[in-house]
């Protein structure tokens, strides 16, 4: 039940969990424990994360069906957070030539992505986010993901590219532009930020409660270089922008006051 249904069923997830736990430990001290028993209750092992018994429970499944797309994922995940990431790769490659489901794949490349970049093997980090991205485009992920890596390694125009694709997710979401700001900022690219705030500016210039959200974040980027004099105009301009499209009473107003507040003191 939980497996098919998860929360869609009238008892709690986790009470199913437990259920689908207890029954097949108990099959298999009866000795009639089948392989999907073996990988329940290896996937109940991760999410209680006890990667090692989930390990010890997912390679019994294998040697009944070494087929299995799921199994193999699970398993390079569950060694991911032990640290063993080469075997990590292993498995997770595998699941990857093993999924036909779209989504599947692209999950299976970006959990290889994740385990090259543990590995501080950025080029393959990129190479394998890139397929992910491919198979299931926009994803937000792989995205903010490369955006970071293409930063990182200096290609100023894929970074530039991304970061427009990033935005253009959610341009109304603060949290989207807040994790731009972070990467260009995080790795010294300031000039290369405020770039994309002129590009976005252009793009999004009819749109205002995304003029109000840029705005609203290029405030914090000139706050981040203390800058304060720019970060009061664009306070500013971003609550005559949010003036004309939000309620009144929504929280950023007072979250914009406060800081125009504490910037009239600088």
């Amino acid at each position: 039940v939980y497996v098919r249904y998860g929360k869609a069923w009238l008892k709690p997830e986790q009470e199913l969990v437990e259920l689908a736990e207890k029954k097949c430990l108990k099959a298999e001290q009866n000795g009639v424990c089948d392989a999907k028993s073996l990988s329940i209750i290896g996937v109940v092992e991760i999410q209680k994360k006890n990667y090692q018994k989930a390990v010890d429970y997912l390679l019994r499944v294998l040697e009944q069906n070494s087929e299995d797309g799921d199994v193999n994922y699970n398993l390079a995940y569950a060694y991911l957070h032990l640290g063993h990431l080469d075997e990590g790769l292993k498995y997770a490659g595998i699941s990857l030539n093993l999924y036909h489901d779209q989504e599947y794949k692209s999950d299976a490349a970006r959990l290889m992505a994740l385990l090259y970049r543990n590995q501080n093997d950025d080029q393959n980090a990129i190479t394998y986010y890139k397929l992910s991205e491919t198979i299931s485009p926009n994803n937000y992920y792989n995205l903010s993901a490369l955006l970071e890596l293409y930063i990182k390694a200096k290609d100023l125009k894929m970074a530039a590219s991304t970061a427009d694709a990033l935005l253009a997710l959610d341009p109304t979401a603060c949290d989207v532009a807040q994790d731009i700001v972070r990467s260009y900022y995080k790795n010294g690219q300031i000039e290369e930020l405020f770039s994309f705030f002129t590009r976005m500016e252009q793009k999004y210039g009819t749109q205002d409660q995304v003029m109000g959200n840029l705005f609203f974040n290029k405030a914090y980027a000139f706050l981040l270089i203390k800058d304060f004099k720019q970060a009061k105009d664009c306070f500013t301009k971003a609550r005559q922008y949010f003036g004309k499209c939000l309620h009144k009473d929504d929280q950023v107003f007072k979250l914009i006051d406060q800081e125009l507040k504490e910037l009239g003191n600088n």
